[in-house]
């Protein structure tokens, strides 16, 4: 389906990696802001990003059902059942389950938002260019109907990404510490 979005990636592991840039992108972005998009993906490359984002999602996880087999038979006690065994009992495993995952969620995405503000920061330093990096989170923000900021509690909990007014601010601090210099 066509959509107005842009957008970019680095997908694949070992000889597949590849870099995306999807047509929106390509068509609506000027050169130095494809620079910019391009030099924040391959820092993902770079530093390894997937790697770690792989290794910290199985530690949550691991933690997760740890805690899940902690927590489940005193649960099943507590609602009457014969234990956290009984068939009759999974959709409350199921519930408590996604109540954990859920209490992980601003670990991974502290993580993440880490690992995206690296990115960007690779970016900027790299091209050369903040005033492109800027221009292009706007360009992004524009077309994706993106939302400049957020609460501090939806963040936390929902965004793995850093705003895109975070982004821009970096980039215009970064810029007005090289004028500085």
């Amino acid at each position: 389906s066509k959509t107005s979005t842009a957008n970019a990636m680095i997908t694949g592991t070992g000889n597949t990696r590849r870099m995306i840039l999807g047509d929106t992108l390509l068509k609506s972005f000027t050169a130095d802001e494809i620079e910019a998009v391009m030099a924040h993906e391959l820092a993902h490359h770079n530093f390894r990003h997937m790697p770690q984002i792989l290794l910290l999602n199985s530690l949550i996880g691991m933690l997760s059902f740890w805690l899940l087999s902690l927590i489940a038979p005193y649960v099943a006690e507590w609602l009457g059942y014969v234990n956290s065994s009984d068939p009759a009992f999974l959709p409350m495993l199921m519930i408590l389950t996604l109540m954990i995952m859920m209490l992980m969620e601003p670990i991974a995405n502290y993580h993440t938002r880490t690992l995206e503000r690296q990115s960007d920061r690779y970016a900027v330093e790299v091209t050369g260019k903040p005033e492109a990096f800027i221009r292009a989170m706007a360009r992004l923000a524009d077309q994706n109907l993106a939302v400049l900021r957020v609460s501090p509690m939806e963040y936390i909990w929902f965004w793995d990404h850093p705003t895109i007014g975070q982004r821009i601010e970096f980039a215009e601090s970064y810029q007005q510490d090289a004028r500085a210099e």
